[in-house]
C-alpha cells in the first residue's frame, strides 16, 4: 500500500538513504519490511532501472541495500516503544521516519497507553532523527483522543502555528452518500454497499465508518 510505494520511491529516487520504519509492533513493522525487501529481490523491471546490486544486510528488521553506483540504503523496522535512541549508520541518523498503523483498537481504549504512546512519539522517535528529519504517518483514527486525531486537529490549525500538514480519505462522501468514490476500480459504489450493510447486520454501523469513513 502507502508506505510500500513511498519507502521504496523515497530511498530508490535517492530523497533519503537512511529510514525507520515504525509499526504498532516489531512483528507488524518486519512483515512491511519483509514486503518491501521481496520487491526490490524478486521485481527484474526495478532492480534493473535503479541498479540494484546487492543486499548488504539482510534480516527481518533491517535491510542495505548496494547500487552499481555505490549507492547504499538503509531501512529500519520497529515497534512502539521500543529503544530507539543512538541509532546511526554511516555516522547519520535516519532522515524519514514512517508510521504505520501505531496504534491498535485495545491500545486506544486505555488513556493511560494512549499517554504513554504520545510520550514515547514525542520524546523519542521524533528527536532520533536528525536534523531536517521528516516525519510521516499514516493510519486509521481509532479514538477522538489518540495519536492521529490529535494530529488530524494540528493539522487544522492556522499554517503559522501547526506543526503537521494532514490529508484525510473517505472511501465515499459520506455514510449514505455514495458520490465522490476514492478508488472506484477497487471497491465501486456496489461493493461498499456490500461491506457496510455487512456491519450494518453486524450491529456495528460505527465499525463501517472506522475503516472506509476514516
Amino acid at each position: 500500500g502507502l508506505t510500500h510505494t513511498f519507502i521504496l520511491a523515497c530511498v530508490l529516487f535517492r530523497y533519503e538513504s537512511h529510514v525507520m520504519l515504525v509499526s504498532s509492533s516489531e512483528e507488524l513493522a518486519m512483515g512491511q519490511l519483509g514486503d518491501i525487501a521481496k520487491e526490490l529481490k524478486e521485481n527484474d523491471d526495478l532492480r534493473a532501472e535503479f541498479g540494484i546490486v546487492k543486499f548488504l544486510t539482510d534480516s527481518k528488521g533491517e535491510i542495505i541495500v548496494r547500487c552499481d553506483d555505490g549507492y547504499e540504503f538503509r531501512i529500519l523496522a520497529r515497534g512502539v516503544e521500543q529503544r530507539v535512541r543512538g541509532i546511526k549508520w554511516n555516522g547519520r541518523r535516519p532522515g524519514l521516519i514512517l508510521g504505520d498503523d501505531m496504534e491498535e483498537d485495545e491500545q486506544v481504549e486505555n488513556a493511560a497507553r494512549r499517554k504513554k504512546l504520545r510520550k514515547w512519539v514525542n520524546r523519542a522517535m521524533i528527536p532520533m532523527g536528525r536534523r531536517g528529519c521528516k516525519v510521516r504517518i499514516h493510519g486509521t483514527i481509532l479514538h477522538q483522543d489518540s495519536l492521529l486525531a490529535g494530529i488530524m486537529a494540528d493539522g487544522r490549525k492556522d499554517p503559522a502555528v501547526r506543526l503537521w500538514h494532514t490529508l484525510f480519505f473517505r472511501a465515499h462522501k459520506s455514510y449514505d452518500d455514495f458520490t465522490e468514490i476514492l478508488w472506484p476500480e477497487a471497491f465501486d459504489e456496489k461493493a461498499l454497499r456490500a461491506i457496510r450493510q455487512r456491519y450494518i447486520n453486524d450491529q456495528d454501523p460505527a465499525g463501517y465508518s472506522q475503516e472506509y469513513l476514516n
